[in-house]
């Protein structure tokens, strides 16, 4: 559902805003994206997997802007998109090895 929301903003018209701002709200968006993951993946490799679709999902959303009337393609919010992602993604990282995995049940092996 967090996808379809993200789609449709970046393809709805919306008003211009203070310079820069378009940028940190896709380096925001993607990061909370990115971030988001650390909920249900729980491996360092799954949730770095998740970031580069986390990028190539804002990619392909840029894309599709530039073929929308009231929206335009632009490769700054591309670099945005991704470096949030890579903030999500670290941040996600953070968790996982300081929070989850210590909280984690040791698991032992089964007597046979």
């Amino acid at each position: 559902m967090a996808w379809v929301a993200v789609a449709i903003l970046m393809l709805m018209p919306i008003p211009p805003g203070p310079p820069g701002s378009d940028l940190l709200a896709h380096v925001m968006l993607f990061g909370v994206m990115a971030f988001g993951a650390v909920t249900f993946c729980h491996h360092a490799g799954g949730l770095l997997l998740l970031a580069l679709a986390t990028v190539a999902a804002g990619s392909g959303l840029e894309f599709a802007q530039g073929m929308v009337p009231y929206r335009s393609f632009d490769l700054l919010d591309m670099l945005a998109d991704a470096i949030g992602a890579g903030f999500g993604c670290a941040a996600a990282l953070v968790i996982l090895y300081l929070a989850i995995r210590p909280a984690a049940p040791l698991e032992r092996p089964s007597r046979v």
